[in-house]
């Protein structure tokens, strides 16, 4: 008599483990993000220094993009997609954006300044490297 492969289980228990990856994945990001601020720069495949002041004011001394630690904490990873097995990770203050995409133009109703890109947020190989390893791990799981 012939074994018989149950398919069906097998997507399953894929399935199950993938699901289970999302929030490792998500709190990975999080982690990952937030040491962005630490390192003042965005870790890609080399960390990407953050553009310094222009001016050494009373600001001088502290970290870049740190005044209350708002914008940091503000990293959420909140929408959990288990259909599309997908994670968002965000900000949702209105500045976060500024920040991180840097800005031309008026904002806050003053005059024309340039706002230096500071990306603390984003697509990163690192990041990638990562995920993946949660995923490997949890995929070997569900073949055990």
């Amino acid at each position: 008599m012939a074994n018989k492969f149950d398919m069906g289980k097998v997507e399953k228990q894929v399935r199950t483990q993938l699901e289970a990856s999302l929030v490792l994945m998500g709190r990975t990001a999080k982690t990952f993000f937030y040491d962005n601020f630490r390192k003042q720069g965005f870790d890609d495949k080399t960390v990407t220094k953050w553009t310094p002041r222009k001016k050494a004011d009373k600001r001088a001394g502290r970290a870049i993009l740190v005044k209350s630690g708002d914008l940091r904490r503000s990293i959420r990873f909140d929408t959990v997609n288990k259909n599309n097995l997908s994670v968002r990770i965000a900000s949702d203050l209105p500045y976060a954006k500024i920040h991180n995409d840097g800005l031309m133009g008026n904002a806050w109703g003053k005059a024309p300044f340039k706002m230096p890109k500071r990306q603390f947020i984003g697509d990163s190989y690192q990041l990638n490297e990562k995920v993946k390893k949660i995923i490997l791990n949890n995929l070997n799981k569900a073949f055990k």
